[in-house]
């Protein structure tokens, strides 16, 4: 069934925490980047002690069954994890490979007051959501707002919308009209995480918390984007986030160091 699947059965199966923290980060091919595994191992699992990492995609270059392989044996061992598949994961063999290992890239993940949705929106050809894909997210939305639930919405292309005052290439945006009608709903998430652009953006449109955290990549593969808390930052980070079951939820930037860059915190 794969990692994605064990993570949430395990997740579901332990008592509901009532703080629960977990960690994201995107883009952080080639498979030997130190800084990722040194991160994930020692500053996220142990200073931090999160409850669990999502990688948002392109943790490969080029998707061949040896990047795969190598990048999966160096997941510490009793990690809670769970991987997007970004667009640099499915060239040539990534579909396959990425089902091998970690198993379905559209789910959900209900954990008491909060809904967690996993949906892939990068392809070889295209980026954006499927029909199918729309109808389910609309039904998924639905359901939560239905049992006054709360939705957290993990994707690794960034919608243009809340982010087009930033100086990116046009690839790194994505014009996606069934995304956006949904962001445009009264069952919009409350957050949404993407990766895909090599920086930190956070902005907010109209009642989603909208969040980019690419920072796995490689110091000479950032973005240019200035300084600018808490909306944008260029450099290496990871982003950590803390959802509770009384609905209210707090956003952290964390630098290579493990400290928490205060300037940055978002809390709803």
């Amino acid at each position: 069934m794969g990692m994605n699947h064990s993570t949430a059965r395990r997740l579901k199966d332990e008592e509901i925490k009532q703080d629960l923290k977990f960690a994201l980060f995107s883009d952080s091919r080639p498979v030997d980047n130190e800084f990722y595994w040194n991160t994930v191992r020692s500053k996220l699992l142990l200073q931090h002690n999160v409850d669990f990492v999502i990688n948002l995609g392109d943790f490969t270059k080029w998707s061949w069954p040896w990047e795969y392989r190598n990048y999966f044996s160096k997941i510490p061992s009793g990690s809670v994890m769970f991987h997007m598949i970004g667009n640099h994961d499915n060239r040539i063999f990534g579909n396959w490979l990425f089902k091998r290992y970690f198993g379905s890239w559209d789910f959900t993940l209900e954990y008491g007051r909060w809904v967690f949705v996993f949906a892939r929106n990068a392809y070889v050809i295209k980026y954006g959501i499927c029909p199918e894909q729309k109808k389910w997210l609309e039904q998924e939305l639905e359901r939560a707002h239905n049992k006054f639930q709360k939705v957290c919405i993990f994707t690794h292309v960034p919608p243009l919308s809340p982010f087009s005052t930033l100086d990116l290439p046009q690839e790194k945006l994505l014009e996606d009209s069934r995304y956006e009608k949904i962001l445009g709903s009264s069952h919009a998430p409350e957050l949404a995480f993407y990766g895909h652009a090599h920086l930190y953006a956070q902005r907010k449109e109209n009642r989603t918390v909208h969040v980019i955290s690419g920072g796995a990549a490689l110091e000479e593969d950032l973005h240019d984007c200035p300084i600018d808390p808490p909306h944008t930052y260029r450099g290496q980070h990871a982003t950590l986030v803390t959802v509770r079951q009384k609905g209210s939820f707090t956003i952290e930037l964390m630098l290579p160091d493990g400290t928490i860059e205060p300037r940055y915190t978002r809390k709803g």
